[in-house]
C-alpha cells in the first residue's frame, strides 16, 4: 500500500533525472567584438543628454530621483542593444564602464559620474 502512494512519486523524480542527465547545455551566446563594444558606447553616450532632460522634467526638484530614472533608461536601452545585437546585456553594459572610464582617464568629463545625494522627495 505504501510502495503504490509513493510509486508515481518516484517516476517523476526518475524521469527528471534521466533528462537531466541526457540534456545538452544552451550554446554560449555571442560575446560583442571591440567594434560592437564601441558601438553599444557611444550610442550610450549620443542619448544621454535626451534621457537626463526627461529626467529632469520627470523630476524637477529631485536630482536622486532624476540619476535614478535615467539609470533605468541606461539599462533599458542597454538590454534593447543586446537583444538586437544578439550579444550578452553584461557585454554591452561592461562597453559602457569600460568606455567611462577610458574617457574619465583622458580627463573627459562630459559624461556625469556623480552620486546626488538623496533627499525626501518634493511633493508634486
Amino acid at each position: 500500500m505504501r510502495v503504490a502512494r509513493w510509486s508515481p512519486f518516484a517516476v517523476v523524480c526518475a524521469m527528471a533525472l534521466v533528462r537531466a542527465i541526457t540534456s545538452k547545455a544552451p550554446p554560449a551566446p555571442k560575446r560583442a567584438n571591440e567594434e560592437m563594444r564601441k558601438l553599444a558606447f557611444t550610442e550610450s553616450v549620443g542619448k544621454e543628454v535626451g534621457d537626463r532632460n526627461a529626467a529632469a522634467k520627470k523630476f524637477p526638484t529631485d536630482p536622486w530621483s532624476q540619476d535614478d530614472y535615467f539609470h533605468a533608461a541606461e539599462a533599458q536601452e542597454a538590454r534593447a542593444f543586446a537583444k538586437l545585437n544578439a550579444i550578452p546585456v553584461t557585454d554591452a553594459l561592461d562597453a559602457l564602464d569600460e568606455g567611462l572610464r577610458a574617457q574619465r582617464a583622458r580627463g573627459d568629463r562630459s559624461s556625469a559620474s556623480t552620486v546626488p545625494p538623496c533627499h525626501p522627495r518634493a511633493i508634486y
